[in-house]
Protein backbone atom coordinates (compact mmCIF):
# COMPACT_ATOMS: atom_id res chain seq x y z
CA UNK A 1 0.00 0.00 0.00
CA UNK A 2 1.10 3.55 -1.21
CA UNK A 3 1.81 6.16 1.67
CA UNK A 4 2.74 9.32 2.08
CA UNK A 5 5.59 9.72 3.98
CA UNK A 6 7.86 6.86 5.69
CA UNK A 7 6.22 5.72 8.60
CA UNK A 8 8.90 6.95 11.12
CA UNK A 9 7.71 11.15 9.87
CA UNK A 10 4.77 10.70 9.30
CA UNK A 11 2.10 11.43 11.75
CA UNK A 12 -0.83 10.03 10.59
CA UNK A 13 -4.86 9.36 10.31
CA UNK A 14 -6.73 6.63 9.32
CA UNK A 15 -9.78 7.27 7.33
CA UNK A 16 -12.19 4.35 6.88
CA UNK A 17 -10.54 3.08 4.31
CA UNK A 18 -7.94 1.90 6.45
CA UNK A 19 -5.88 4.23 3.95
CA UNK A 20 -2.84 6.31 5.74
CA UNK A 21 -3.02 10.01 5.75
CA UNK A 22 -0.96 12.69 6.91
CA UNK A 23 -3.11 15.81 8.85
CA UNK A 24 -0.44 18.32 8.33
CA UNK A 25 -0.37 17.54 4.62
CA UNK A 26 -4.24 18.04 4.48
CA UNK A 27 -3.82 20.91 6.50
CA UNK A 28 -2.03 22.78 3.31
CA UNK A 29 -4.50 21.42 1.32
CA UNK A 30 -7.43 23.14 3.29
CA UNK A 31 -5.42 26.11 3.36
CA UNK A 32 -4.82 25.67 -0.17
CA UNK A 33 -8.50 25.15 -1.29
CA UNK A 34 -9.78 28.30 1.09
CA UNK A 35 -7.61 30.73 -1.13
CA UNK A 36 -9.00 29.31 -4.14
CA UNK A 37 -12.26 29.40 -3.38
CA UNK A 38 -11.79 33.25 -1.79
CA UNK A 39 -10.28 33.80 -5.26
CA UNK A 40 -12.87 33.04 -7.49
CA UNK A 41 -15.98 34.34 -4.70
CA UNK A 42 -13.95 37.85 -5.69
CA UNK A 43 -13.58 36.88 -9.06
CA UNK A 44 -10.50 36.85 -11.27
CA UNK A 45 -11.33 40.22 -13.09
CA UNK A 46 -13.65 43.03 -12.63
CA UNK A 47 -16.27 41.45 -14.94
CA UNK A 48 -16.61 37.87 -12.58
CA UNK A 49 -17.18 37.15 -8.60
CA UNK A 50 -18.11 40.01 -6.87
CA UNK A 51 -17.14 42.99 -9.90
CA UNK A 52 -14.63 44.75 -7.79
CA UNK A 53 -12.60 46.92 -9.17
CA UNK A 54 -8.82 45.77 -10.36
CA UNK A 55 -7.69 48.66 -7.73
CA UNK A 56 -9.67 47.38 -4.91
CA UNK A 57 -8.12 45.62 -1.26
CA UNK A 58 -10.35 42.39 -2.24
CA UNK A 59 -8.35 42.31 -5.64
CA UNK A 60 -5.12 43.07 -4.24
CA UNK A 61 -5.33 40.60 -1.40
CA UNK A 62 -6.27 37.96 -4.12
CA UNK A 63 -3.42 38.96 -6.07
CA UNK A 64 -0.78 38.61 -3.03
CA UNK A 65 -1.91 35.30 -2.32
CA UNK A 66 -2.00 33.99 -5.76
CA UNK A 67 1.65 32.40 -4.94
CA UNK A 68 -0.40 30.20 -2.56
CA UNK A 69 -3.31 28.40 -4.86
CA UNK A 70 -2.67 26.38 -7.31
CA UNK A 71 0.92 26.16 -6.85
CA UNK A 72 0.86 24.78 -3.75
CA UNK A 73 -1.75 22.21 -5.43
CA UNK A 74 0.89 20.78 -7.56
CA UNK A 75 3.27 21.01 -5.02
CA UNK A 76 1.20 18.77 -2.83
CA UNK A 77 0.28 16.57 -5.95
CA UNK A 78 4.36 15.69 -6.67
CA UNK A 79 4.92 15.21 -3.06
CA UNK A 80 2.44 12.62 -3.25
CA UNK A 81 3.20 10.85 -6.44
CA UNK A 82 4.70 7.84 -6.43
CA UNK A 83 7.62 8.34 -8.16
CA UNK A 84 9.38 4.91 -8.58
CA UNK A 85 7.63 3.77 -11.25
CA UNK A 86 8.78 0.26 -11.65
CA UNK A 87 8.52 -0.14 -15.65
CA UNK A 88 6.08 0.23 -18.26
CA UNK A 89 3.22 -2.08 -16.31
CA UNK A 90 3.46 -0.02 -13.72
CA UNK A 91 3.00 3.58 -15.62
CA UNK A 92 0.05 2.15 -17.99
CA UNK A 93 -1.61 1.25 -14.86
CA UNK A 94 -0.92 4.24 -13.00
CA UNK A 95 -1.69 6.07 -15.73
CA UNK A 96 -5.05 4.49 -16.37
CA UNK A 97 -5.60 5.66 -12.56
CA UNK A 98 -5.19 9.17 -13.48
CA UNK A 99 -7.03 8.99 -16.30
CA UNK A 100 -9.86 8.02 -14.59
CA UNK A 101 -9.62 10.07 -11.21
CA UNK A 102 -9.26 13.40 -13.61
CA UNK A 103 -10.66 12.45 -17.18
CA UNK A 104 -14.24 11.83 -16.21
CA UNK A 105 -15.15 14.53 -13.96
CA UNK A 106 -13.29 16.96 -16.78
CA UNK A 107 -15.68 15.35 -19.13
CA UNK A 108 -19.18 14.79 -17.07
CA UNK A 109 -18.52 18.25 -14.41
CA UNK A 110 -17.04 20.42 -16.88
CA UNK A 111 -20.42 19.62 -19.70
CA UNK A 112 -22.51 20.03 -16.04
CA UNK A 113 -21.03 23.27 -15.55
CA UNK A 114 -21.30 25.08 -19.10
CA UNK A 115 -25.29 23.68 -19.07
CA UNK A 116 -25.64 25.53 -15.87
CA UNK A 117 -23.72 28.95 -17.03
CA UNK A 118 -25.94 28.52 -19.99
CA UNK A 119 -28.89 28.84 -18.29
CA UNK A 120 -27.54 31.40 -15.15
CA UNK A 121 -25.93 35.37 -15.67
CA UNK A 122 -22.99 33.62 -16.70
CA UNK A 123 -20.04 34.75 -18.58
CA UNK A 124 -18.59 30.59 -18.79
CA UNK A 125 -21.12 30.36 -21.45
CA UNK A 126 -18.38 30.17 -24.22
CA UNK A 127 -17.38 27.85 -26.49
CA UNK A 128 -19.12 24.07 -26.36
CA UNK A 129 -19.28 21.18 -24.48
CA UNK A 130 -16.87 19.50 -27.29
CA UNK A 131 -14.23 22.37 -27.35
CA UNK A 132 -14.74 22.86 -23.51
CA UNK A 133 -12.82 19.16 -22.75
CA UNK A 134 -9.53 20.17 -25.60
CA UNK A 135 -9.29 23.51 -24.57
CA UNK A 136 -9.15 25.25 -21.41
CA UNK A 137 -12.88 26.23 -19.78
CA UNK A 138 -13.20 28.16 -16.21
CA UNK A 139 -11.38 25.96 -13.51
CA UNK A 140 -11.10 22.46 -15.39
CA UNK A 141 -7.70 23.88 -16.97
CA UNK A 142 -5.87 22.25 -14.23
CA UNK A 143 -7.45 18.94 -14.77
CA UNK A 144 -5.97 19.22 -18.06
CA UNK A 145 -2.84 20.45 -17.14
CA UNK A 146 -2.77 17.68 -14.36
CA UNK A 147 -3.40 14.74 -17.20
CA UNK A 148 -0.05 16.08 -18.91
CA UNK A 149 1.90 16.76 -16.26
CA UNK A 150 0.95 12.98 -14.51
CA UNK A 151 1.81 11.28 -18.38
CA UNK A 152 5.46 13.64 -18.80
CA UNK A 153 5.99 12.50 -15.35
CA UNK A 154 4.87 8.77 -15.77
CA UNK A 155 6.34 8.70 -19.19
CA UNK A 156 10.16 9.90 -18.10
CA UNK A 157 10.44 7.75 -14.93
CA UNK A 158 9.22 4.55 -16.74
CA UNK A 159 11.76 5.59 -19.27
CA UNK A 160 14.64 6.21 -16.42
CA UNK A 161 13.86 2.91 -14.64
CA UNK A 162 13.98 1.20 -18.13
CA UNK A 163 17.33 2.61 -18.31
CA UNK A 164 19.01 2.10 -15.20
CA UNK A 165 18.70 5.69 -14.09
CA UNK A 166 18.12 6.75 -10.09
CA UNK A 167 14.67 8.16 -9.33
CA UNK A 168 15.90 10.46 -7.48
CA UNK A 169 19.05 12.14 -9.95
CA UNK A 170 16.08 11.71 -12.71
CA UNK A 171 13.35 13.97 -10.18
CA UNK A 172 16.44 16.75 -9.81
CA UNK A 173 16.88 16.87 -14.09
CA UNK A 174 13.52 16.78 -14.16
CA UNK A 175 12.95 19.86 -11.83
CA UNK A 176 15.74 21.88 -13.34
CA UNK A 177 14.32 21.03 -17.03
CA UNK A 178 10.73 22.18 -16.03
CA UNK A 179 11.79 25.47 -14.36
CA UNK A 180 13.97 26.08 -17.52
CA UNK A 181 11.28 25.42 -19.81
CA UNK A 182 8.74 27.71 -17.68
CA UNK A 183 10.75 30.44 -18.14
CA UNK A 184 11.98 30.32 -21.72
CA UNK A 185 9.30 28.54 -23.59
CA UNK A 186 7.02 30.83 -25.47
CA UNK A 187 3.28 30.64 -24.89
CA UNK A 188 1.63 28.13 -26.72
CA UNK A 189 -0.96 28.52 -29.13
CA UNK A 190 -3.22 27.32 -30.03
CA UNK A 191 -3.30 25.85 -26.29
CA UNK A 192 -4.35 22.35 -26.79
CA UNK A 193 -5.67 20.90 -23.40
CA UNK A 194 -3.90 23.48 -21.59
CA UNK A 195 -0.45 22.96 -22.56
CA UNK A 196 0.46 26.40 -21.57
CA UNK A 197 -0.54 25.57 -17.56
CA UNK A 198 1.12 22.25 -17.65
CA UNK A 199 4.57 23.63 -18.49
CA UNK A 200 3.85 26.43 -15.84
CA UNK A 201 2.91 24.39 -13.01
CA UNK A 202 5.09 21.37 -13.57
CA UNK A 203 7.72 22.96 -11.81
CA UNK A 204 6.16 23.69 -9.08
CA UNK A 205 4.88 19.62 -9.14
CA UNK A 206 8.50 18.50 -9.29
CA UNK A 207 9.54 20.33 -6.62
CA UNK A 208 7.44 18.70 -4.30
CA UNK A 209 8.28 15.04 -5.95
CA UNK A 210 12.01 16.26 -5.26
CA UNK A 211 11.28 17.08 -1.27
CA UNK A 212 9.55 13.98 -1.19
CA UNK A 213 12.24 11.43 -3.03
CA UNK A 214 15.26 13.10 -0.95
CA UNK A 215 13.40 13.09 2.48
CA UNK A 216 13.73 16.90 3.03
CA UNK A 217 11.02 17.07 5.60
CA UNK A 218 12.67 13.95 7.49
CA UNK A 219 15.49 16.17 7.77
CA UNK A 220 13.72 19.16 8.87
CA UNK A 221 11.57 17.14 11.37
CA UNK A 222 14.41 15.64 12.89
CA UNK A 223 16.15 19.39 13.45
CA UNK A 224 13.38 21.62 14.80
CA UNK A 225 16.01 24.49 14.35
CA UNK A 226 16.48 23.81 10.60
CA UNK A 227 12.98 23.86 9.73
CA UNK A 228 11.97 27.12 11.35
CA UNK A 229 15.28 28.77 10.13
CA UNK A 230 14.58 27.85 6.96
CA UNK A 231 11.14 29.12 7.23
CA UNK A 232 12.11 32.41 8.34
CA UNK A 233 14.74 32.81 6.09
CA UNK A 234 12.27 32.13 3.34
CA UNK A 235 9.36 33.86 4.36
CA UNK A 236 12.19 36.71 4.35
CA UNK A 237 12.48 36.04 1.01
CA UNK A 238 8.83 36.09 0.17
CA UNK A 239 8.89 39.77 1.87
CA UNK A 240 11.43 41.35 -0.38
CA UNK A 241 10.52 39.27 -4.05
CA UNK A 242 6.35 40.78 -3.20
CA UNK A 243 7.98 44.48 -2.69
CA UNK A 244 9.68 43.95 -6.20
CA UNK A 245 6.82 42.46 -7.58
CA UNK A 246 4.84 45.74 -6.45
CA UNK A 247 8.01 48.52 -7.53
CA UNK A 248 8.78 46.75 -10.85
CA UNK A 249 12.22 47.95 -11.30
CA UNK A 250 13.56 45.19 -13.56
CA UNK A 251 10.24 45.46 -16.06
CA UNK A 252 11.93 47.69 -18.31
CA UNK A 253 15.45 45.72 -18.05
CA UNK A 254 13.70 41.86 -18.35
CA UNK A 255 10.50 42.77 -20.54
CA UNK A 256 7.60 42.51 -18.87
CA UNK A 257 6.89 39.06 -20.01
CA UNK A 258 9.85 37.70 -18.74
CA UNK A 259 9.63 39.63 -15.70
CA UNK A 260 6.13 38.21 -14.62
CA UNK A 261 7.13 34.43 -15.38
CA UNK A 262 10.14 34.99 -13.01
CA UNK A 263 7.89 37.01 -10.19
CA UNK A 264 5.51 34.09 -10.19
CA UNK A 265 8.16 31.09 -10.22
CA UNK A 266 10.02 33.29 -7.37
CA UNK A 267 7.36 34.12 -5.08
CA UNK A 268 4.96 30.44 -5.61
CA UNK A 269 8.58 28.50 -4.63
CA UNK A 270 9.68 30.36 -2.22
CA UNK A 271 6.04 29.62 -1.16
CA UNK A 272 5.46 26.44 -1.34
CA UNK A 273 8.90 25.36 0.23
CA UNK A 274 8.03 27.74 3.06
CA UNK A 275 4.84 25.91 3.67
CA UNK A 276 6.01 22.44 3.60
CA UNK A 277 8.90 23.41 6.11
CA UNK A 278 6.18 25.56 8.48
CA UNK A 279 3.76 22.63 8.19
CA UNK A 280 1.31 21.86 11.00
CA UNK A 281 -1.26 20.08 11.50
CA UNK A 282 -4.84 21.68 12.24
CA UNK A 283 -7.74 18.92 12.29
CA UNK A 284 -10.41 21.25 10.83
CA UNK A 285 -8.09 22.14 8.04
CA UNK A 286 -7.18 18.46 7.71
CA UNK A 287 -10.62 17.48 7.51
CA UNK A 288 -11.28 20.06 4.87
CA UNK A 289 -8.20 19.36 2.75
CA UNK A 290 -9.21 15.44 2.59
CA UNK A 291 -12.22 16.46 0.37
CA UNK A 292 -9.83 18.75 -2.19
CA UNK A 293 -10.69 17.17 -4.71
CA UNK A 294 -14.22 17.37 -4.60
CA UNK A 295 -14.21 21.45 -3.53
CA UNK A 296 -11.92 22.27 -6.71
CA UNK A 297 -14.24 20.38 -8.68
CA UNK A 298 -17.71 21.66 -7.79
CA UNK A 299 -16.92 24.77 -5.64
CA UNK A 300 -17.54 27.31 -8.41
CA UNK A 301 -21.56 25.98 -8.65
CA UNK A 302 -21.86 26.66 -5.16
CA UNK A 303 -20.04 30.55 -5.10
CA UNK A 304 -21.74 31.38 -8.11
CA UNK A 305 -25.13 29.83 -7.06
CA UNK A 306 -25.17 31.65 -3.37
CA UNK A 307 -24.09 34.99 -5.33
CA UNK A 308 -27.02 34.61 -7.60
CA UNK A 309 -29.11 33.56 -4.65
CA UNK A 310 -28.38 36.53 -2.32
CA UNK A 311 -29.16 38.95 -5.41
CA UNK A 312 -32.42 37.07 -5.95
CA UNK A 313 -33.60 37.45 -2.70
CA UNK A 314 -32.28 40.83 -0.97
CA UNK A 315 -31.25 42.72 -4.16
CA UNK A 316 -27.81 44.79 -4.18
CA UNK A 317 -26.09 42.87 -1.11
CA UNK A 318 -22.69 44.58 0.24
CA UNK A 319 -19.41 42.58 -0.39
CA UNK A 320 -19.00 41.94 3.49
CA UNK A 321 -21.75 39.65 2.84
CA UNK A 322 -21.15 38.25 -0.24
CA UNK A 323 -17.60 36.81 0.41
CA UNK A 324 -18.42 34.84 3.55
CA UNK A 325 -21.69 33.74 2.37
CA UNK A 326 -19.98 32.41 -1.12
CA UNK A 327 -17.15 31.01 0.84
CA UNK A 328 -18.86 28.86 3.29
CA UNK A 329 -20.69 27.96 0.33
CA UNK A 330 -17.95 27.05 -1.79
CA UNK A 331 -16.38 24.94 1.00
CA UNK A 332 -19.10 22.85 2.65
CA UNK A 333 -21.47 22.38 -0.05
CA UNK A 334 -19.21 20.49 -2.38
CA UNK A 335 -18.04 18.43 0.86
CA UNK A 336 -22.31 17.74 1.24
CA UNK A 337 -21.91 16.58 -2.36
CA UNK A 338 -19.06 14.33 -2.15
CA UNK A 339 -20.41 12.41 0.94
CA UNK A 340 -23.80 12.25 -1.28
CA UNK A 341 -22.36 10.90 -4.21
CA UNK A 342 -19.67 8.70 -2.69
CA UNK A 343 -22.22 6.01 -1.52
CA UNK A 344 -23.17 5.36 -4.94
CA UNK A 345 -21.21 3.28 -7.57
CA UNK A 346 -22.29 5.34 -11.33
CA UNK A 347 -22.24 8.77 -9.84
CA UNK A 348 -18.98 8.37 -7.82
CA UNK A 349 -17.55 7.25 -11.28
CA UNK A 350 -18.65 9.94 -13.02
CA UNK A 351 -18.65 12.70 -10.40
CA UNK A 352 -15.72 11.97 -9.00
CA UNK A 353 -14.00 9.45 -10.80
CA UNK A 354 -13.90 6.99 -8.05
CA UNK A 355 -14.08 3.36 -8.47
CA UNK A 356 -16.44 1.91 -6.46
CA UNK A 357 -15.83 -1.86 -7.89
CA UNK A 358 -14.41 -4.41 -5.66
CA UNK A 359 -10.51 -4.80 -6.28
CA UNK A 360 -8.73 -7.58 -5.38
CA UNK A 361 -11.32 -8.92 -2.59
CA UNK A 362 -11.91 -5.22 -1.16
CA UNK A 363 -13.61 -2.00 -1.83
CA UNK A 364 -11.46 0.73 -3.86
CA UNK A 365 -13.31 3.64 -2.20
CA UNK A 366 -15.50 2.02 0.57
CA UNK A 367 -15.63 5.20 2.51
CA UNK A 368 -16.59 8.14 2.41
CA UNK A 369 -13.03 10.15 2.80
CA UNK A 370 -10.77 9.92 -0.65
CA UNK A 371 -7.89 7.76 -0.98
CA UNK A 372 -4.61 9.24 0.52
CA UNK A 373 -3.52 9.39 -3.09
CA UNK A 374 -5.66 10.53 -6.16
Amino acid sequence: MQQWLPAKSIRALRDRSGFRRDGRIDTLRGIACILIVAFHVIGADSSSGMHVADDSLWRQAAVVLSPLRLPMFACLSGFLFHYEVTGWQAGRGEMLRKLRRLGIPLVIVSTLFYTAACHTPSHFCTGSPLSNIVFPYAHFWYLQASLIIFAVTIGIFALANAAGVDPKRTAVVLFTASAIAAIVLPSVEPNVFSLDGAILLLPFFMLGLVFHAFGLLDLCDSHPVIRYSCGGVLAAALAVIMAVRWNMPLERMLGPELFRILIFLGCSMVSCVAMLLLRQSVPSLARLGAYSYSIYLFHPFFTGGSRITLDWLFGTVPNGVVFPVGLAAGLALPVALHLLTVKHRIPALLLLGINRAPERGRANHAAALPRASR
